[in-house]
């Protein structure tokens, strides 16, 4: 857009200048940067002796454009001699003309925004009903690690960890900072679940190696609920045989010597061990814990509703409480998959 609000047509449409001292005029004001947008005001500021200093030498021309100033300063308030001031017809439609063009731009903006928003909502409600996120492994680096160890309530570099599964307190370097949101999974729909960063701490828990790959695997989901207000996880072993089969049945070696016979069956509907005050993200878990279910009724594992993913695991911060009860409606309705369950999901 021209930075011209109309100087030009300004001076060339006075009536009282000859053509040549019109030109006059003008040439010296565009020198001096008054055809800029910006040295509007200060234009319609200057006296006298401000017309003679930038080289209007005769009177009588000064005066007629001092006239023609004033003239058409009526009403604004633009900084003129007389403290009054109305800036000419064409200056004030351009001046306009540029607050539409702002106005029109801040306009597209929001609605990009909304509409970038939109796509972002659509697709998450998407992606969870169609269920692409799939099974895959995390890999455990040492700086996000270390963070974790610190949000759970423990030293950067503690000598024994708690597993928050199976509640063992085990050797650091036995227990893993695992992912609850995959680093591989794309990172587009993380602030919909209340984080910015694959490596927030609320997005890892600390468990012992064959729980982590079982809950990356999607064997093994953890399920926000909230009992009598209370909020709580429950850990729940999806793969049947896990729980069934006798060679699949321990989580580690089962050797009682090693004191390592603890089974899948053992931590199956208990409750999450955390040794500090800071929690897991709830809907993350809950995220995840539906496309586990989603695997496992694909699977086999499980019959369509067999195990549901409680409401009040989306209430955490960001919470859209209007778009996931659209959502799981929605989902009951066509896959059977997802129930709107009871605050304590206690019939699972």
């Amino acid at each position: 857009m021209s930075t011209d609000w109309g100087l030009r047509a300004f001076i060339f449409g006075l009536e009282d200048l000859e053509d040549d001292e019109k030109e006059l005029c003008f040439n010296i004001l565009d020198r001096k940067g008054f055809s800029a947008a910006k040295k509007r005001r200060a234009f319609f500021a200057l006296n006298d002796a401000d017309l003679q200093t930038a080289g209007i030498s005769e009177l009588s021309t000064r005066k007629a454009l001092r006239l023609a100033i004033e003239a058409s300063a009526a009403g604004l308030g633009v900084g003129s001699a007389a403290g009054a001031g109305s800036l000419p017809a064409a200056a004030v439609v351009l001046e306009r003309l540029e607050q539409l063009q702002q106005n029109l731009g801040n306009v597209l903006s929001q609605q990009q925004e909304i509409r970038q928003e939109i796509r972002d909502q659509g697709q998450f409600v998407r992606v969870l009903m169609e269920g692409e996120f799939t099974p895959t492994s995390s890999k455990d680096t040492t700086p996000y690690r270390e963070n974790a160890f610190e949000y759970y309530g423990y030293s950067a570099s503690p000598k024994t960890v708690q597993c928050m599964v199976t509640g063992e307190h085990m050797p650091a370097a036995s227990i893993k900072a695992g992912h609850i949101y995959r680093q591989s999974w794309k990172r587009t729909f993380l602030p919909l679940l209340g984080v910015t960063s694959v490596h927030d701490p609320r997005n890892i828990i600390l468990v012992r190696t064959e729980v982590e790959t079982a809950f990356d695997r999607f064997q093994l989901a953890i399920i926000p609920q909230n009992e009598n207000g209370v909020e709580c996880y429950q850990i729940y072993v999806l793969k049947e045989s896990l729980l069934q089969n006798a060679r699949e049945q321990f989580i580690g070696t089962g050797d009682a010597a090693k004191s390592d016979t603890k089974k899948w069956k053992d931590v199956h509907k208990t409750y999450l061990h955390v040794a500090g005050d800071n929690l897991p993200a709830r809907r993350l878990l809950a995220f995840h814990a539906h496309h586990a279910i989603n695997n496992a009724v694909r699977a086999g594992w499980l019959k369509p509703g067999e195990v549901t993913v409680s409401q009040a695991g989306w209430a955490s911060p960001g919470y859209d409480r209007e778009l996931m009860r659209t959502f799981l409606e929605g989902a009951v309705a066509s896959a059977g998959l997802l129930a709107a369950a009871s605050e304590d999901n206690q019939s699972q």
